[in-house]
Parts: C-alpha cells; structure tokens; sequence
C-alpha cells in the first residue's frame, strides 16, 4: 500500500508575518519632512518679526514758519522712535524753489512726484546720530544760505524732497556702510498770505498708512 501523501505540518510557532518595515520608514520621513517645513516657517516668522521690531520708525516734519511770508524760516524736525541711528544724513531734494521773482533753483524734475536726483547738503547736515525718542531740528533756509535766509523776502512756490540717510542699530554694528534712504516731498502752498508746507506722495513708490516717502536700501562700499 502507497505511503499517504499527507500535508506537512509547519514548525511550531513559525508565522508569516506582514512586512511593515518599508511602511514604518516612509512614515518617520514624511513625518520628519513636516517637522523640516514646521521648523522653517517658525525660523522665518522669527526673521520677519525681528525686521518688524528693529525697522527704523523715524519722520520728518516741517513746521510752521516763524515768518508767515517766509517759507525758508521753517524748522524741519527729524523725529527717531526706535531703534538708534548712526550716521545719519540729511539733504534737501531740489525740483523747483522760487525765492524771488528773478531766482529760481530748479532740478532735473519738473516736480517731485517721482522724486529728485538734484541734492543740496551742507558739511552741518551729515554724519549724525539719534538716540531712541530723539530729535534734531535744523532750518529749511540752513540748506540755502544759512546766513541770509532770514533776510529772504519775494518766495513764490516750491516743490522739494528731503532725503535722510540712515545705519540703524544694530546694523551699524554689522557694516556701518549699510545704509537706508527715506525721501519725503513736501510742496509750498499759500493760505490766504500765509505760506505752508504740505507732505505729498511720492508716487512711484509704495506709500504706507500716513507716509510720504520713499525708500532705498543699498550698502556702500
């Protein structure tokens, strides 16, 4: 009689069990690529906040004049919030300045609407520095004449920028040749016989909430 042909047991306790090497592994790197993304964008909201907290907050006022019908006896006051600047310099952006009937001092620009490339900066207006919540006062006329200003008398309209060149802290620990540039146009207008100066836009560059200005970043060799 045939030896019975019958089925063969397995060894005790062998099991087949399911290959989930392969699965574990693409599961710890795609966890470990959100963590990568995760880690990025916090790393980037933390850039974007120190840019935010350590952005210069500083403006340019001109005043009243002391002299209704004199326009150059302004004060131009440089206000600085937060943080310090270092070498700070200030210039007086001509597009057209009528300070008599006969003198007229134009730039390269009909108006400054697109701002100027025609700067007067007297030796005074250069290389400052302005602590956190400072100021620095000078006169229109100081960037003209700054001994007959006082005495000027026919001024008939003008259209100017003033530019302000800064290094903020702490940048100017960095590279003191960084340097940021902010340029505000202001027009001459006249109120019954009183003249005044009035911000306008620069209209090429982005204008923020209440700002007239724009602004340039570049670092100088």
């Amino acid at each position: 009689m045939p030896t019975s042909r019958g089925r063969k047991k397995s060894p005790k306790g062998s099991r087949t069990t399911p290959n989930t090497s392969r699965d574990s592994r693409s599961g710890s790197q795609h966890w470990s690529r959100i963590q990568k993304f995760w880690a990025v964008g916090v790393a980037a909201l933390g850039v974007a906040a120190s840019i935010v907290a350590f952005w210069p907050r500083v403006s340019i006022d001109v005043q009243q004049p002391f002299d209704d019908s004199n326009p150059l006896s302004s004060p131009v006051e440089v206000t600085n919030g937060f943080p310090a600047l270092e070498n700070v310099n200030l210039a007086l952006g001509l597009c057209s300045l009528q300070i008599t009937e006969k003198f007229i001092l134009r730039g390269r620009n009909s108006d400054c609407s697109g701002g100027t490339g025609v700067f007067l900066q007297p030796p005074a207006m250069t290389d400052h520095r302005l602590s956190i919540d400072d100021k620095w006062e000078v006169f229109f006329g100081d960037f003209l004449d700054p001994n007959g200003w006082r005495q000027a008398s026919g001024f008939n309209g003008g259209d100017v920028t003033f530019k302000l060149t800064f290094t903020p802290w702490p940048l100017s620990i960095v590279y003191r040749g960084a340097l940021i540039t902010r340029e505000y146009r202001w027009i001459a207008v006249k109120v019954g016989e009183k003249w005044r100066w009035v911000p306008k836009t620069i209209d090429k560059d982005y204008q923020g909430p209440r700002r007239a200005f724009s602004e340039r970043f570049k670092v100088r060799k």
